[in-house]
């Protein structure tokens, strides 16, 4: 015992002659090059447009930028107490408050993170909020809400460590909002965050997250990353596309500089004051410090009793790694003997590093460095001459690493006894205190970018469920800055299509809540060459935007209705087209919801469990023979008050932001005359709390009489600016007080942002059922003015519909009818008269056909008029025929139109027989579409007829052109569906001759490689029935070569 103490007491002494040095200059920085300086003046890091200098070297310019730069006026803070951190290394001090899955948040799609609040600065210098920082739980590796301390500091995968002293192993965790779940030998556990001292994940890939936080936070890998590690514990680390810089106070040094980075791990952009960053750390890319990697296996061998450790960035002491007068920037401290295991990926090539014997051992100290690659036991790729005391830097060179082998690891062994050790050397291995220093591993610049342009779309969190692919060119990442939101600048992800569009596919289950597709975007600036989204529901075209012009904190959406298809397991398809290449994307979202954060639906349709009787005795009831919008409304009956509730309190105020209201809207209609009062919960003291309509006393004390006027059996609107009336507030209810007359009929209550959100609001439809006479009296004009207008088409074996147009001797019918240019057919009128004909143009793109008639008809030909937005509310009519009618009686039927998207109008359903090629006319007898298919969700869809105006010349000299919408144009003749193997034919239509088999699988039509069905239709965009096209299948395993013919679609 007598000579451990005194070995214990050398060791003080020796460790107390170190020193920090105040007298030095306070800043050394060493370069990529091997320089070195020691300076006072660090300048002009102040913004990020200026260069910073160490004196007059400035630090990222040229080929050789910054290594690293400590202030050494500073010192090594202490291990916080609690922490978040992450697997790449990077610590944010700070408590875990909870936990959220990923989603969207205030109009912002975000991963599943932790939201921790930090114990050290991490807010923009004028920013006093103390908001918790989002933490991403993909890169997080150990949380700590009770640090333990000593040794017991070593990360331990997949364990957690309790505040009462009890240890868990798991399998396997799940985080819930409070706390967490665990898979463990013996069954699930859950604990609460406030029970946990230390929760250690299991291990993940350091490579995989590695290249998952550059795909996240470094678009451009030309760019350097920086680190920074302060005295409070702090350790983040970025690209510097994602760096920014404040001076809130003038000068040079300035002690109120402040330094901002935004790693891939942080969902806000975290401010540093420049005072207390001790280190400043850069590399680029693909040469990454090998302190960086969490060692797989350590393995000790002391003279000296206890567990080995080893420090990381520090030497076994703790202090600065140092040695032959020469100081390093990060590496690991270890205590011969001792080895390292580090996992090393195939992109692999070089390691370098420096080492020594710690300063600290002084003249003592004794080791030897090997470097070895798969086994401990193998040839070393590196092995060091005698290093005795710590008088010199030791330089390894640039090793070379095996390419080939199973084993990937990476072994750094220093050895404390080595066989030629001299007698000077301390026999207990006392002051055997070996540095590591500057370590890292290059790796293949060619295959790391491969790697993380597989992961690119990580980087925006929105397309994390979705399949981004390129089509026909690539994804262009573009880090920016914006400026604008509480949080005082944030870097953003946009993306650019380059070459050809960018397609977003997901096939989901629509949840049977869902009522809106939401696509959250926007660009920068305003040009001429806008960048364009079409989307595609189920294969068929529904929406077609410009991105609108906006910030990246925009609130504006676009939104799709999607009700029809709630329940359905069907595909989404975003195409986004390349625009102006200044112009790049920011995608806040890309989801469904029930709801959109600016107009919230309280009732609508079927929601009548949404009101319940508060006096009266009788019940509120959803009926479908009246209604305002949609079908369905609900009828409160006389002589009752009724409640209709909010799931949860809306806050209501002047100015909305996100989630917040100030205007209500409902339509209402009131039979028998009376009363109706509208009451909202909770009352305000100093406001009206009821408003009343019609004739009579006042239903409450301090009611207010909106209108005194009859109330007449008819629908109005109900539209009213909430903070106007009652002022900033909660609404927790509405109240309806129906005291007499007969029922009140209630729909369409909506609470919204502002004003210009009404137009969000399901259209007027109350023609529909509350208008029998007009709606009657609009059919028979249209009955009576065109009957003679609609004909029926016999083609190449096809019979379909269209109309006259023109002078008399055109007829507008569905494009894909017509199979090509000049093939010859009929026209039939509807008292038994035909006509020779034969096609003229056909607009693939919008399947819209002309037929030429070989002499003029002498009959009425229509005009066509143009789609407005938002004329879902007129009156329309369809004239159809059934496909198997033998009198050829044709049919108007009145329908509305359900929604208008890209060239395509969704209208209600017209019965089955409804053949390709009927004609939708408005009120005023004018051609409105063209039906050209069928969605399998309901409803038939009508090519808007305005674009053969705009292309009549065209269509007229018997052009084709364009490609046909997916599923509109020719086919091979046979059923497809996906395998295993790709792309294979199910059955052959009856009816077709083909070379194709069944069991085939086609490998390439017309030289378009093709992985699955939609790609044929792709194929064929731009074919013509009669078409001979090249292809290439395998059958039985061997590739074939065919010609297969296009024929026709079947109508």
């Amino acid at each position: 015992m007598f000579h451990r103490s005194c070995l214990c007491l050398i060791i003080l002494v020796v460790l107390g002659q170190s020193s920090w040095g105040h007298s030095l200059a306070r800043y050394e920085a060493r370069w990529w090059d091997g320089t070195r300086l020691e300076h006072d003046d660090l300048n002009d890091w102040h913004n990020v447009a200026a260069q910073p200098r160490l004196g007059e070297r400035p630090l990222f310019a040229g080929n050789h930028p910054l290594m690293w730069l400590c202030d050494r006026r500073l010192s090594p803070g202490k291990t916080p107490e609690a922490f978040i951190e992450m697997t790449a290394g990077d610590r944010l001090p700070g408590t875990v408050t909870g936990y959220r899955a990923a989603g969207v948040y205030q109009n912002r799609a975000l991963p599943a993170h932790f939201t921790v609040q930090p114990s050290t600065s991490v807010r923009h210098p004028e920013d006093r909020r103390s908001d918790d920082i989002g933490v991403d739980e993909r890169f997080v590796r150990r949380i700590v809400w009770q640090r333990r301390g000593g040794a017991a500091d070593r990360y331990v995968p997949g364990h957690l460590f309790y505040r009462d002293g009890r240890v868990l192993r798991f399998r396997a965790v799940r985080f819930e909002a409070g706390g967490v779940r665990m898979l463990t030998e013996d069954g699930s556990r859950r604990a609460l965050f406030g029970e946990i001292a230390e929760l250690h994940l299991p291990r993940k890939d350091f490579w995989e997250s590695y290249y998952d936080e550059l795909a996240v936070g470094a678009t451009d890998l030309e760019k350097p990353l920086l680190q920074i590690e302060t005295v409070d514990g702090l350790r983040i680390t970025a690209s510097l596309l994602r760096f920014s810089a404040k001076e809130a106070s003038p000068g040079e040094n300035s002690p109120r500089w402040y330094h901002a980075l935004q790693p891939a791990w942080s969902l806000s952009l975290l401010w540093i004051p420049h005072r207390t960053v001790f280190f400043y750390r850069s590399f680029a890319p693909h040469q990454i410090p090998l302190s960086r990697i969490s060692p797989v296996k350590a393995v000790f061998s002391h003279a000296i009793d206890g567990p080995g450790h080893w420090e990381v960035d520090r030497s076994i002491t703790g202090k600065r790694l140092s040695c032959g007068g020469q100081t390093g920037g990060w590496g690991f401290g270890l205590h011969a003997s001792a080895e390292l295991h580090f996992p090393m990926p195939v992109s692999a090539r070089k390691l370098r590093t420096w080492f020594g014997i710690d300063s600290s051992a002084g003249d003592g100290g004794c080791a030897r460095l090997r470097i070895l690659w798969g086994d401990a036991s193998g040839k070393a790729l590196y092995e060091s001459p005698l290093i005795v005391g710590s008088n010199e830097m030791f330089d390894t060179g640039e090793l070379t690493l095996p390419t080939s082998g199973k084993t990937r690891v990476l072994i750094v062994q220093f050895d404390a006894v080595p066989r030629d050790a001299p007698e000077s050397a301390d026999p207990f291995n006392i002051r055997d205190m070996c540095d590591l220093i500057d370590p890292f591993v290059e790796l293949d610049r060619e295959e790391l970018a491969r790697q993380v342009a597989a992961r690119s779309p990580m980087a925006i969190a929105a397309w994390r469920s979705w399949d981004v692919v390129p089509r026909g060119g690539a994804v262009q990442l573009r880090t920016v800055y914006d400026e604008t939101g509480p949080d005082r600048g944030l870097f953003v992800t946009e993306a650019a299509a380059e070459g050809g569009p960018i397609v977003f596919r997901q096939t989901a289950t629509v949840p049977a809540d869902c009522r809106w597709f939401v696509l959250g975007c926007s660009v920068r600036a305003d040009y001429s060459d806008k960048v364009r989204l079409d989307v595609r529901v189920a294969g068929e075209p529904i929406a077609s935007f410009d991105v609108p012009v906006g910030h990246a904190r925009d609130e504006r959406l676009l939104a799709i209705p999607i009700d029809r298809f709630a329940g359905h397991r069907v595909s989404f398809e975003v195409e986004q087209r390349p625009g102006d290449p200044r112009l790049s994307v920011y995608w806040r979202r890309l989801d469904w919801a029930p709801q959109l954060p600016h107009v919230f639906r309280l009732f609508d349709e079927d929601e009548g469990a949404a009101f319940s009787a508060i006096e009266g005795g009788k019940q509120p009831e959803v009926i479908e023979t009246d209604h305002y919008t949609g079908r369905k409304c609900v009828r409160l009956p006389a002589g009752g008050r009724y409640r209709l509730r909010l799931d949860e309190p809306l806050t209501i105020r002047s100015d909305p932001r996100l989630g917040e209201f100030e205007i209500l809207r409902m339509a209402l209609r009131k039979r028998g005359g009376g009363r109706v009062g509208i009451g909202f919960q909770p009352e305000q003291s100093d406001r009206p709390s009821v408003f009343e309509f019609g004739q009579g006393p006042p239903l409450a004390p301090r009611a207010q009489r909106v209108s005194n006027d009859p109330l007449g059996d008819v629908w109005f609107l109900y539209t009213r600016h909430l903070t106007a009336d009652f002022g900033n507030g909660v609404l927790e209810a509405i109240v309806f007080d129906v005291p007499d007359g007969d029922d009140l009929l209630v729909d369409h209550v909506f609470v919204l942002q502002r004003y210009e959100d009404l137009r969000w609001l399901p259209p007027d439809l109350s023609w529909h059922s509350g208008r029998a006479d007009a709606r009657r009296d609009a059919l028979e004009n249209i009955e009576k003015h065109t009957r003679e207008s609609f004909v029926e088409v016999m083609i190449d074996g096809r019979r379909g519909n269209g109309v006259l147009v023109g002078e008399g001797n055109w007829v507008l019918t569905a494009g894909h009818l017509l199979g090509k240019p000049g093939t010859p057919g009929r026209v039939l009128f509807h008292d038994g008269s035909e006509l020779a004909a034969e096609a003229a143009g056909i607009d693939r793109a919008n399947n819209l056909g002309l037929m030429r008639l070989r002499e003029k008809a002498n009959r009425r030909s229509l005009d066509f008029v143009a789609w407005e937005e938002r004329r879902e509310r007129h009156f329309y009519a369809a004239w159809w025929q059934p496909a198997q009618s033998t009198d050829r009686k044709a049919h108007a039927t009145p329908l509305w139109i359900e929604s208008a998207f890209f060239g395509t109008l969704w209208a209600e359903d017209l019965p089955e027989q409804a053949r390709s090629g009927a004609v939708l006319l408005d009120a005023e007898c004018r051609v409105i579409g063209v039906l050209t298919r069928r969605s399998r969700f309901g409803g038939t869809l009508f090519s808007k007829a305005q674009p053969a105006r705009e292309q009549w010349d065209r269509l007229c000299r018997g052009e084709a052109w364009g490609a046909w919408l997916r599923g509109a144009g020719p086919s091979l003749g046979v059923r497809f569906a996906v395998s295993a193997e790709g792309c294979r034919v199910e059955a052959v239509n009856e009816g077709v001759t083909t070379p194709l088999e069944s069991g085939d699988v086609v490998v390439s039509v017309a030289g378009r490689r093709i992985e699955q069905p939609a790609e044929i239709d792709l194929a064929l965009a731009e074919a013509s029935p009669g078409d001979s096209l090249p292809m290439e299948v395998r059958r039985r395993g061997e590739l074939r070569k065919l010609t297969a013919v296009v024929v026709a679609r079947p109508n």
